[in-house]
C-alpha cells in the first residue's frame, strides 16, 4: 500500500472512531433527556393520581357518613316511636305508634337499595314493606311503581347473594371484622385483562410508592373522622338508661366496647326522637304486624359496627355492597346498602377527567395489603377499587434544548475539524507528491545538460577535439545547455518568489502591440526549434495595458513553449497567437493543434509540478512549472488565465485589464 493510501486509511479509521464515540455519546445523551421527560411526565401523573383519589374519596365520604349515621331501626319500613301523645295529651304506650322509615321514600344518591339480613338468613329491605304495611306505604308514602322497582331490585340482590353458592351464603354476613373479600377467578380475569397501566410501573420508585401509600392512609383517616363525626354525640332515649361503663365491663365488655354501646344507645334514642314526626297510625295496625325493634335492645344495648365494602356475585355481575354487623339486644343482624356502581363509577371518573383523561376504575378482589405499596397507592380508601390510567405521555422536547444545542455544536465542530484535517492531509499529500515530482523533474532536467557540460568540457580540456570546427560546435552546444540550465533555474526562482514581494519594475502603461511585437523574436525562435510555425494576429486598435511588461512577455513565452513541447509532431504545426481587445480587457489567445489536455487533468493543469500522465517520465522535457507560473503571473497582473478548449488541441486565453 502506498504512503498516500496508508495515510488516508489511517485518517478514515480515526474519523470513524471519533464520530462513532460522538454518536454513542449523542445517543445516550438524547436517551437520558428522553428519560428525564418521561420521569417528569410520570411524576406529574402520580401527582394527578393522588389528586384524583382525593377527589373520588371526597365524593364517596358524604355517602358513607350519611349511611353510618343511620340508626339500625331505620332499616325497617316502619318502626315504633319512642314516645307519642294523643290529642288529649295522653301518653301512648311504646310500640303502639309507628313511624315511617326515611329509607322507605328515598334511598339516596348512588344507593340502589338498603337491605337487612336476620340471623335466619332472610333478606328484607325497608324500601319493600310487607304484609299490612305495604298498602299503607303505597297509599301514603310511596307510589306503587317505586315499590315495584324496589321489589325487583331486592329480587336481583337475592339472586346475587344466592349465586355465591351455599357455603358463601352461610358466611356472607357472618362476621365483617375485616373488609377483605374472597378473590374469585372472574375478578382475577378483570385484573389480568386490564389494558391500562399496571400499578407496579417500572417508573415508580420506592419513595413514590411510599408516598402514595401514605396518601392512602391519610385518605382513610379522613374518611374515618368524617364518619365518626356524623355518629357521635347523639342523645340517649329516656326509656333506656345506659348502665355505667364499669357495669358493662363487668359483663365482659372492654372499655372501648362500652363506649361504643353508649354511643349506639344515644344514636338509637336521638334517631327515634327525631323520626316520630307526629304520625299516629298505630291504631290501624295490630301489635303483631310489626316486630318490636326496640324490645330487648333497650334492655341490653345496641352495638353498630362500621360499614365495610365488598363485592358480591360472580363473573361480570359482581356488585358493590356495604354491610355492617348490628347487635341489638339478643338479636344479631346484618344491614347494608347496595351501591349503584356503574353510576358512581361514571360520576367519579367524570370528576377527574380534567386531570386524568382515559382513566378507569378496576374492582379489586381485596383491599391491598399494607406491603403492596404499588397497588395501595392507586386504590380508593372508601371502596376496593384501583384507579387505572393510560401510560403517561412525555411532552415533546424543545427543538433546541441546551443539550441538543451542545450536541449540535459538538457535531459541527467535529465535522469541521475532520474536514480541516482532511484538507490539510490532502494538501500535505499533494505537497509531498509535488516535491517528489519536482525533485524527479529537476534531476531529470539537470542530468542531461550537466552530463553534456562534463563530457564536452573534459574533451575540450584534454584536447580530444582535433579540429576548430568541432570545438566551435561543442562550444555552441555548451552555450545551448547553459541557456537551458539558466531557464530551469529561472523557473524555479520565479516559482519560489510567487508568495513573496516581487522585485520588478512594477506596473506601467505600455502599448499592447508594442509589447507583443517585442516578444515575437524569441517566440518564433522557440517555434522553429520545435519544428512549429507561429501565426500572429493582432487587433489592438491602439489599446494600452497597465502592467509589468516583462511578466506579460513571460506568460506568453510560457504558453508558446508549452504548445511547442506538447503539440510537436502534430499534423498541423501551427501555433496561433491572437490578440484582441474589448471595451474593458485585452485578450491574448495561444492555440495549438496537438493532442490537447485530457478531461480528467484539466482542473489540475495549473498546479505546480503537475504533468499529464502521458508526459510523466517521457522524453518531453519540463518541470511542470510553466503553466503554474503563467497562471500566478496573470493574477499578479490583475488578469486571468484559463484553458478554453482541452479537446483537439489546447487553447489558453489570457485576459488583462486595459490601462
Amino acid at each position: 500500500m502506498s504512503s498516500r493510501r496508508w495515510s488516508y486509511a489511517v485518517f478514515v479509521l480515526g474519523t470513524l472512531l471519533v464520530f462513532g464515540a460522538l454518536g454513542w455519546v449523542t445517543f445516550h445523551t438524547l436517551r437520558l433527556e428522553r428519560r428525564e421527560r418521561e420521569a417528569l411526565a410520570h411524576a406529574q401523573q402520580q401527582e394527578n393520581i393522588r389528586l384524583a383519589l382525593w377527589r373520588m374519596d371526597s365524593t364517596i365520604t358524604p355517602i358513607l357518613a350519611r349511611e353510618a349515621a343511620r340508626p339500625y331501626f331505620e332499616y325497617r319500613s316502619f318502626y315504633p316511636a319512642d314516645k307519642a301523645y294523643t290529642r288529649l295529651l295522653n301518653q301512648v304506650r311504646p310500640g303502639e305508634v309507628l313511624v315511617a322509615s326515611p329509607l322507605l321514600q328515598q334511598a339516596g344518591p348512588f344507593v340502589r337499595l338498603h337491605f337487612e339480613v336476620d340471623e335466619g338468613g332472610t333478606l328484607t329491605s325497608p324500601q319493600v314493606p310487607t304484609g299490612e304495611m305495604r298498602p299503607l306505604a303505597e297509599s301514603v308514602y310511596v307510589s306503587g311503581y317505586a315499590l315495584s322497582l324496589a321489589e325487583q331490585a331486592l329480587g336481583e340482590l337475592r339472586d346475587i347473594f344466592l349465586s355465591n353458592g351455599p357455603a358463601e351464603k352461610q358466611r356472607s354476613f357472618a362476621s365483617q371484622e375485616s373488609n377483605v373479600a374472597e378473590p374469585t377467578a372472574a375478578m382475577d380475569e378483570v385484573r389480568t385483562n386490564a389494558p391500562l397501566e399496571s400499578a407496579a410501573s417500572p417508573l415508580q420508585s420506592a419513595q413514590t410508592m411510599r408516598q402514595n401509600a401514605s396518601e392512602y392512609q391519610s385518605r382513610a383517616r379522613n374518611i374515618e373522622q368524617a364518619v365518626r363525626g356524623q355518629t357521635a354525640g347523639i342523645p340517649l332515649p329516656q326509656t333506656a338508661a345506659a348502665p355505667p361503663a364499669t357495669e358493662l365491663e363487668r359483663n365482659g365488655l372492654t372499655g372501648k366496647e362500652s363506649k361504643e354501646l353508649i354511643a349506639a344507645r344515644e344514636d338509637l334514642a336521638g334517631g327515634a326522637a327525631r323520626k316520630a314526626g307526629g304520625a299516629e297510625f298505630g291504631a290501624a295496625l295490630s301489635k303483631d304486624a310489626v316486630e318490636p325493634v326496640l324490645a330487648g335492645a333497650l334492655e341490653a344495648g345496641v352495638i353498630q359496627r362500621e360499614f365495610v365494602p365488598r363485592w358480591v356475585g360472580t363473573g361480570s355481575g359482581r356488585e358493590l355492597v356495604y354491610t355492617r354487623e348490628v347487635d341489638a339486644g339478643h338479636r344479631h343482624m346484618t344491614q347494608g346498602f347496595w351501591v349503584d356502581w356503574p353510576g358512581l363509577r361514571e360520576t367519579l371518573l367524570a370528576s377527574v377527567a380534567d386531570i386524568l383523561p382515559g382513566a378507569t376504575l378496576r374492582p379489586l378482589a381485596a383491599i391491598p395489603a399494607a406491603a403492596d405499596l404499588a397497588t395501595l397507592g392507586r386504590s380508593l380508601a372508601s371502596l376496593p377499587a384501583e384507579l387505572m390510567t393510560p401510560p403517561p405521555v412525555a411532552a415533546a422536547g424543545a427543538a433546541w434544548s441546551p443539550v441538543r444545542t451542545t450536541l449540535l455544536v459538538t457535531w459541527i465542530a467535529a465535522a469541521a475539524a475532520a474536514a480541516a484535517i482532511a484538507v490539510v492531509l490532502r494538501a500535505s499529500m499533494d505537497l509531498a507528491e509535488r516535491r517528489g515530482r519536482f525533485v524527479s523533474a529537476v534531476t531529470h532536467e539537470l542530468r542531461t545538460p550537466l552530463t553534456t557540460f562534463c563530457l564536452y568540457s573534459q574533451m575540450l580540456d584534454t584536447g580530444m577535439v582535433p579540429t576548430e570546427e568541432a570545438r566551435r560546435s561543442y562550444i555552441r552546444t555548451l552555450s545551448t545547455e547553459s541557456q537551458r540550465l539558466a531557464g530551469i533555474v529561472q523557473s524555479v526562482l520565479e516559482y519560489a518568489r510567487l508568495g513573496s514581494p516581487r522585485l520588478h519594475a512594477g506596473a506601467a502603461r505600455v502599448g499592447l502591440r508594442e509589447l507583443i511585437e517585442r516578444s515575437l523574436a524569441p517566440l518564433r525562435e522557440r517555434c522553429e526549434q520545435a519544428g512549429m510555425m507561429l501565426v500572429v494576429s493582432i487587433k489592438d486598435e491602439g489599446a494600452a495595458l497597465r502592467c509589468d511588461g516583462a511578466q506579460v512577455e513571460r506568460i506568453v513565452l510560457n504558453l508558446v513553449d508549452n504548445a511547442c513541447k506538447y503539440a510537436a509532431g502534430a499534423a498541423d504545426p501551427r501555433v496561433e497567437l491572437d490578440v484582441a481587445v474589448t471595451s474593458q480587457d485585452a485578450v491574448i489567445t495561444v492555440r495549438d493543434h496537438g493532442p490537447g489536455v485530457d478531461a480528467r487533468e484539466q482542473r489540475h493543469i495549473f498546479r505546480a509540478f503537475f504533468r499529464g500522465e502521458r508526459h510523466t517520465g517521457g522524453s518531453t522535457p519540463g518541470l511542470g512549472l510553466g503553466l503554474s507560473l503563467a497562471f500566478e503571473l496573470a493574477k499578479d497582473c490583475g488578469g486571468d488565465l484559463r484553458l478554453v478548449n482541452g479537446g483537439e488541441g489546447a487553447e489558453f486565453r489570457l485576459r488583462l485589464p486595459r490601462g
